[in-house]
């Protein structure tokens, strides 16, 4: 999956990679970007897709994927409505302006929360405003809910909410949720060695929904640039299904890139994102992250598997793992995984 290579090079070929091709225009900067197993699958050269086409395929990706999650949410108990709390139960609100209200509740109806804190003072919260609730007992929230590993989940940064992340140290992003289905994430690589018009830079804009507590999905897409020689990038959905803390996500994607000079060129298949998390404890959970190619040629020993222990405090997360291919397994170790990020907001 995930291989650090030095080489330096005169010329600016292209090398195919699973996520997108990766340029060489200056060798010192892609060659320690995370990139993909070389693919057996077509150039992008090759596929003479028109933009109609790729839109079609990823509209009719997004409609199956909304048409599995009207059918899920009307015929199981998954999707179920959060049930109300009861009475003389005791309770953590974390409202919109980053506030937190501890106390009993005394009563709750479809627009207010009703608590007495600790100081005997009672307070009525609109429901509209609670970003989420923790009662006694109950395990605290994952602070990097909507993504996995580095793919997102359904699950969108509710508003005002953001957070600072870090990958292998090199790869830093900041991400911000501007409405409650609208955010925004972007980064930018700090190579050592590596001028600064040869880094890599990225965007992605996403759209997302939470339909119940127990299911959600978005739609976005993440475009890079590589030192101004390449732009590549990926258009994906993404869904979501069940509780914070034991959910199952699933999503396609559409890869296309662009050489200085050259028109925007696409993947001619769709990449299949299998993942989910499991909580172990209050402050742990195993995240999984795996891409696959429906209908390509490439061996499942090819196939990157990603498996995370993920560390949690209220605000931090840290993800420590690593990325298995069999392929790679073969010459030795497998790909180490490392990052993390600080939720505001």
């Amino acid at each position: 999956l995930n291989r650090i290579r030095c080489r330096m090079q005169t010329e600016h070929p292209v090398r195919r990679v699973r996520d997108f091709p990766v340029t060489v225009a200056s060798e010192k900067a892609c060659s320690l970007l995370p990139i993909g197993l070389t693919s057996p699958r077509k150039p992008v050269a090759e596929s003479e897709m028109t933009v109609m086409n790729c839109r079609n395929l990823l509209l009719s990706s997004v409609a199956s994927i909304i048409a599995a999650a009207f059918f899920f949410t009307g015929t199981t108990a998954l999707f179920a409505e959060e049930p109300p709390l009861e009475p003389g139960g005791k309770v953590t609100v974390r409202i919109e302006d980053g506030t937190r209200v501890k106390g009993i509740v005394t009563g709750e109806d479809e627009n207010f929360l009703i608590l007495v804190t600790p100081a005997g003072v009672e307070v009525k919260i609109p429901k509209t405003a609670i970003v989420s609730r923790r009662e006694a007992g109950e395990l605290r929230p994952d602070p990097n809910y909507s993504r996995l590993m580095f793919a997102p989940t359904g699950r969108p940064l509710k508003k005002g909410e953001g957070y600072f992340s870090d990958y292998w140290v090199l790869f830093p992003g900041v991400a911000y949720g501007v409405t409650e289905h609208f955010s925004i994430l972007a980064g930018f690589s700090v190579l050592p060695g590596v001028s600064l018009d040869e880094q890599a830079g990225y965007i992605a804009p996403r759209l997302g929904k939470c339909f119940t507590e127990r299911f959600a999905a978005s739609v976005g897409t993440m475009f890079a640039s590589f030192g101004g020689e390449l732009t590549a990038g990926i258009a994906f959905a993404t869904a979501t299904w069940g509780p914070l803390d034991r959910c199952l996500t699933a999503g396609l994607g559409i890869d296309y890139s662009r050489r200085r000079g050259e028109k925007f060129k696409f993947a001619e298949q769709p990449i299949l994102l299998i993942g989910g998390n499991y909580r172990i404890s209050d402050s742990i959970s195993l995240v999984s992250e795996n891409w696959l190619l429906p209908g390509g040629d490439v061996r499942l020993d090819q196939y990157p598997f990603g498996l995370v222990a993920r560390f949690f405090g209220e605000r931090i997360a840290v993800d420590a793992g690593f990325i298995l291919a069999g392929e790679i397994l073969k010459e030795g170790f497998p790909m180490p995984w490392l990052s993390f990020i600080y939720n505001f907001g």
